[in-house]
């Protein structure tokens, strides 16, 4: 059995840096959660520039049908990102992943949860670069079927989620950085918050 598959049977060579982390639990959840947003980043890299423009141009897509004057049609939306997406060559599982990631925003767009969405492109390849986490990693983690060290399923579950938000601010970063150059291999995650020194005099209660 290859060394990565003791680690984990599924995980790709870039989520099981996280996945070791998580399960050993001597990394600060700081730490684990940077060690997620480098494998999202190896993972959108690996994507290529073509599913990152896939994205943003399926996200412009929706916005062109919201702003026609005919109102907005979920139902056109979906069929005009379908449009786009048919000649776009890249892996399908990309283009699948895209596509759900577009339909997801016209149905928040629909039903008002999408909030103050300023650039639906950026958006798309926001959720994008989310739903590679959640289909590669997320989802991936439970299938082993004893955890690396040992780790308990619940409280590693818990793990996860208490480093996503950073995930999901770098996931977001990402985006911007796309909409401005777009490329993938210049990407670059926030940077690692600071621990902030404690004084000696500060009350910790």
């Amino acid at each position: 059995m290859p060394d990565g598959d003791k680690i984990h049977p599924t995980l790709r060579s870039y989520y099981r840096s996280p996945y070791r982390q998580l399960c050993e639990g001597k990394a600060t959840d700081v730490d684990c959660s940077v060690a997620l947003q480098d494998a999202m980043k190896r993972d959108l890299q690996r994507a290529g520039d073509v599913a990152a423009a896939a994205a943003l141009a399926a996200g412009d897509t929706v916005a062109r049908v919201l702003s026609s004057s005919g109102g907005f049609d979920p139902a056109r939306a979906n069929e005009a990102v379908d449009a786009e997406l048919r000649g776009v060559r890249c892996p399908s599982r990309y283009k699948e992943q895209i596509r759900s990631a577009a339909r997801d925003l016209v149905q928040d767009l629909r039903y008002g949860h999408a909030g103050g969405v300023e650039d639906a492109g950026a958006e798309v390849f926001r959720r994008f670069a989310l739903g590679r986490v959640e289909s590669q990693f997320t989802a991936r983690v439970p299938q082993a079927e004893v955890h690396h060290n040992g780790a308990n399923p619940a409280e590693l579950a818990v793990k996860i989620e208490s480093v996503m938000p950073g995930v999901e601010r770098a996931a977001a970063q990402f985006a911007r950085q796309v909409r401005n150059t777009g490329r993938v291999d210049s990407l670059r995650r926030p940077p690692k918050p600071r621990s902030r020194p404690v004084s000696l005099n500060e009350n910790l209660l």
